[in-house]
């Protein structure tokens, strides 16, 4: 479940579930679509929200932000968590390495 001071990661996985409820909308021609996130850990932990039309906008929004803020990037670092050790990439991975090296 997202912690509240982390408000960046819950509105990406909002508008994750927005772009899901546009795709329901259209698919079933009805106005409302309630999104449901599940998070599975020592607990199950639901994040329920019901996405109006309006949602188009505030998803649209947020993806040109984020194209913006990509485009205003000169690096991409790496965020080490726990499931860097399924990544595909974690093997070329530069902070990977800087891990490993820290761990020894």
């Amino acid at each position: 479940m997202p912690n509240p001071e982390h408000f960046k990661d819950f509105y990406a996985q909002k508008a994750q579930l927005g772009v899901y409820a546009i795709y329901m909308r259209y698919k079933y021609n009805t106005q409302n679509v309630r999104g449901y996130a599940v998070f599975l850990q020592d607990t199950l932990d639901l994040l329920s929200e019901t996405f109006r039309p309006s949602v188009e906008h505030d998803v649209l929004e947020y993806m040109h932000d984020s194209r913006n803020e990509l485009n205003e990037m000169a690096s991409y670092p790496a965020i080490p968590n726990n499931l860097c050790s399924w990544c595909p990439w974690n093997k070329i991975c530069v902070q990977d390495v800087i891990l490993q090296d820290t761990q020894q």
